[in-house]
């Protein structure tokens, strides 16, 4: 785990890394089914609070979608999509590449 940006309550500042996980795989396959706007906004906004909390995959994840998905560019800001490739690219997240299910 990273420490996450300036200003992210102290609430979720220190989550669990297990139930971040699970959360993780719970949501991609959220916004990965066709359903509705709403759930897959919902999703988002969990995965890109995982990755404001240094989860690797989630960060990989908005990194590489964000130029395609209308709906990541809605939740994460451009300067967040950034700092979390260059963290990839920097070897500073959890892992390298996006797990695929």
């Amino acid at each position: 785990m990273v420490l996450p940006p300036p200003g992210t309550p102290l609430a979720i500042a220190g989550t669990d890394p297990r139930a971040l996980r699970a959360m993780w795989q719970d949501r991609l396959r959220a916004w990965r089914a066709p359903s509705s706007d709403i759930h897959v906004e919902q999703a988002v906004e969990q995965i890109h609070t995982a990755a404001a909390l240094g989860y690797g995959p989630a960060r990989s994840l908005i990194a590489l979608e964000y130029p395609r998905s209308r709906t990541i560019r809605t939740i994460a800001s451009a300067l967040d999509a950034t700092r979390y490739a260059v963290d990839d690219f920097l070897g500073k997240s959890e892992t390298k590449r996006l797990a695929r299910p």
